[in-house]
């Protein structure tokens, strides 16, 4: 009789490996390990035949095992171990695979995207405080050359001037025709809007 404790084992390229099938047999078996094909696996640089038998003297039970040495793709395929006697001759089969790997474009595409994540959340993170200043209704930061600024300046005081000579004018005839408190109100409603244009500039500047 003939346990294997596992029938499919998967391996990389390199990689030592070992194959385990547990015999029992009366009277005692012959055991060795055979190779695709029919030939018959011996001890040399490449495969080690391990027998261990039980420590019983009266037991009939053994461990037969098969180290492959530095797997290489021609390893992979399938291993039989075989026990005979004058009874019979019974088998049990192995079948060693390569284990996937990673493939390099896999490798690659994984690294991307991660990388592209970091970069989007670092970018998302940028940009709060920006969102943040517009909900709060912050002034508007935002750069002026100095001529700009200059010109805007000078326009604003000529026309604050021109503000101011043109009420002079005004309260100077208010105060020759007597006009009513309804006419003066109007007038210093015009006066305070010059005013507030001008402060409203300086804000933007």
């Amino acid at each position: 009789m003939i346990l294997i404790p596992s029938q499919l084992i998967g391996a990389n390229l390199g990689e030592d490996v070992t194959l385990v099938c547990n015999l029992e047999s009366h009277p005692r078996s012959v055991t060795y390990w055979v190779i695709t094909g029919g030939i018959v696996i011996i001890t040399n640089n490449k495969y080690k035949v391990i027998k261990e038998p039980s420590d019983s003297p009266s037991s009939y039970k053994v461990k037969l095992k098969l180290l492959i040495r530095d797997l290489r793709p021609q390893d992979f395929g399938s291993y039989t171990c075989v026990a005979k006697n004058s009874l019979g001759e019974t088998e049990g089969t192995i079948s060693l695979y390569e284990k996937p790997r990673l493939s390099t474009t896999e490798s690659e595409e994984s690294y991307y995207l991660g990388t592209k994540g970091i970069s989007n959340e670092i970018v998302k993170d940028e940009t709060h405080p920006v969102a943040d200043n517009i909900k709060l209704g912050m002034p508007n930061l935002s750069y002026k050359p100095p001529a700009e600024r200059n010109e805007r300046r000078e326009e604003a005081e000529r026309q604050l001037i021109t503000s101011n000579t043109h009420q002079t004018d005004i309260l100077s005839k208010v105060e020759e025709s007597g006009c009513s408190s309804i006419d003066v109100e109007q007038i210093f409603i015009i006066i305070f809007s010059a005013y507030l244009y001008y402060f409203q500039f300086l804000m933007n500047e």
